[in-house]
């Protein structure tokens, strides 16, 4: 896998880095036994890392990084509302509440 193909993706709001470091990709829990290329996607959510176990070519990470990129829990704004509603999630829950409400009910959906 090369850069040249994730940078045809052309996800501006997405970036993309390579190594061969193998202390680089024991930062990311890749296994230095594991079967190269290797994907991770990393995350700013308690499921910081996704892990890419499709064929590497051009749709396959493309749908895999479409699919994962958005965290779990995303708070509603004019900003990100594409990235919601035009997302490859087909099946979402949306949920409009105040902050101080939404705390609360989020609290009580992680703890179903």
């Amino acid at each position: 896998m090369s850069l040249l193909l994730l940078q045809d993706l052309r996800m501006d709001d997405v970036n993309f880095y390579q190594t061969v470091d193998p202390k680089v990709a024991k930062l990311f829990h890749i296994d230095s036994e594991v079967k190269r290329p290797a994907l991770v996607l990393i995350k700013k959510e308690d499921e910081k890392l996704s892990y890419f176990a499709d064929k590497f070519d051009k749709s396959g990470i493309a749908e895999f990084v479409f699919a994962n990129k958005l965290t779990l829990v995303v708070t509603f704004t004019r900003e990100n509302a594409p990235s919601i509603f035009e997302s490859e999630i087909k099946k979402q829950l949306l949920l409009f509440a105040t902050s101080t409400d939404s705390k609360k009910v989020l609290h009580e959906l992680v703890n179903l």
